[in-house]
């Protein structure tokens, strides 16, 4: 790798800027970004995606030059040491770059070392999401071109199961305590942020579900919800507290009737999971509550509210709309769990 092209992938990586890419890895990166848009992804997670892409693209094309049909399970480790750490990799220099070498040297170049300087390196919880981009992306490669065999193997399943996730690298969500929801209601002023933090804590809703609502996902008349979740799944389900709710949402609907989405500017573009969450976070900072809360906290706070109302852990995972009781049990205060769920190493499914 030339001296200038270790330059501009130092400035790649400082300004979040990714260089041109490779036809055929571009074309493989939109084509998996639109099967994700088209499976109803989150934004948030398409933003995710295409983040962790380009900066594994962009790395593996400055070491290597090549499509990434020549990515192997040894270039994946490359890769996680390089976000644990930025460790020095060293590659062969092409042809053109040991002529180029020899001529100002006048002598036998020694292989190319990239190291990263001044560079922010990703914490364990963080390594496993970028290699979980990738193990997603190189999977849907390889069941696209099956009968090619352009991609013959996924080189990123075997390292992801590696990566062992301790407590101490999980930055664990704070719970929002029913309590605090009479701090909060007195620091609100505006009847949107109102609605908005009432749809995250008594409808359970994530904050990219929250931001990119839609009216024709509210049944006023059935007293429901039916919203498009991970995966493509449409949950239709009774939010708590409806009678509240739907005053608030009739309410806000007659401030913006012709925009369709609940939470809009004033040309009728939803706003950005960003600007919600700055919103949420200055509610929190302004009722004095804890700064370690955020809109996560809500969700996880209608997870304990149901429990400790019904005591029935796949009540509560079908309200949240979870896969797995599992990850339900994450959200619930361990407190307040059953010695029934504290203790078993399976949960019972409906």
């Amino acid at each position: 790798m030339s001296v200038f092209r270790q330059f501009c992938f130092y400035k790649c990586c400082d300004t979040n800027k990714i260089l041109e890419m490779k036809k055929e890895n571009f074309q493989w990166m939109e084509e998996f970004l639109a099967h994700n848009e088209r499976m109803n992804r989150s934004q948030h997670t398409l933003v995710n995606y295409r983040f962790d892409l380009e900066k594994f693209i962009s790395w593996f094309e400055n070491l290597y030059d090549s499509p990434i049909t020549k990515v192997n399970a040894q270039i994946i480790s490359d890769y996680q040491e390089f976000l644990k750490r930025g460790l020095q990799i060293k590659r062969p220099l092409s042809h053109w770059d040991k002529i180029k070498y020899f001529v100002q040297k006048w002598e036998r170049p020694k292989p190319q070392i990239l190291a990263m300087k001044d560079t922010h390196f990703l914490a364990v919880a963080s390594q496993k999401r970028h290699l979980s981009t990738l193990k997603n992306f190189f999977e849907f490669l390889k069941q696209s071109y099956e009968e090619k065999k352009s991609f013959v193997i996924n080189p990123v399943k075997d390292k992801l199961h590696a990566i062992k996730l301790k407590d101490i690298d999980q930055a664990h969500t704070k719970l929002f305590w029913k309590q605090d929801w009479d701090s909060l209601n007195e620091a609100i002023t505006k009847p949107q942020d109102r609605l908005l933090l009432q749809l995250l804590y008594f409808a359970g809703l994530r904050l990219s579900e929250a931001t990119f609502l839609r009216w024709e996902h509210i049944d006023f008349e059935r007293g429901r919800l039916k919203i498009p979740r991970k995966g493509g799944k449409i949950h239709e389900w009774i939010p708590r507290n409806w009678n509240e709710l739907s005053f608030q949402l009739q309410f806000h609907l007659q401030k913006s009737p012709t925009s369709s989405f609940v939470f809009c500017r004033k040309k009728g573009e939803p706003y950005s999971t960003r600007a919600i969450y700055g919103r949420v976070m200055r509610i929190i900072q302004k009722a004095g509550l804890s700064t370690e809360l955020g809109p996560h906290s809500f969700r996880k706070g209608c997870a304990t509210d149901l429990y400790l109302e019904t005591r029935d852990l796949l009540f509560v995972r079908d309200y949240l709309n979870h896969s797995d009781a599992k990850v339900t049990q994450t959200y619930i205060d361990r407190e307040f769990l059953s010695e029934q769920y504290l203790h078993q190493d399976h949960i019972p499914y409906a």
